[in-house]
């Protein structure tokens, strides 16, 4: 969720690019690139946030990353991000929904809440097994 605070904030601020308009058009390309810094930014800051400040919450073991592990984790883990927030416009786009529900005002349903991590959640866990079984 950091790519999609990065993105807002950036994209609100500066965002002039529209990035998909007829999937998504408040979408920026300034926003994307916001939200990819934001995401490798917290990839490289939190294992060494946990070490340093929580060294007893889990034990990782061999799953610290090195702050450049965690930078290209945070960015790949992002642009999967992005990826699950486009279909899930396309989807509903498919359906003439323009919010997935009207449960949050302002904001839309749950699904508009939680639509990047659609991949974002399963990249995120299947990088961790692949590069620290």
């Amino acid at each position: 969720k950091f790519s999609d605070i990065g993105a807002l904030l950036v994209g609100k601020t500066i965002g002039r690019t529209k990035m998909a308009p007829s999937i998504s058009p408040g979408k920026t390309v300034e926003g994307l690139i916001g939200g990819l810094a934001a995401s490798a930014g917290i990839g490289a800051l939190l294992p060494w946030a946990i070490v340093n400040y929580a060294p007893n919450l889990v034990n990782f073991g061999t799953w610290i990353f090195t702050p450049s592990e965690g930078a290209i984790w945070g960015l790949l883990v992002a642009v999967a991000a992005v990826i699950g927030d486009l279909i899930a416009s396309v989807l509903k786009r498919l359906a003439g929904m323009k919010d997935s529900g009207g449960a949050i005002p302002g904001i839309g349903g749950l699904l508009d809440l939680t639509d990047s991590l659609i991949l974002a959640a399963p990249t995120g866990y299947f990088i961790l097994q692949i590069i620290k079984p």
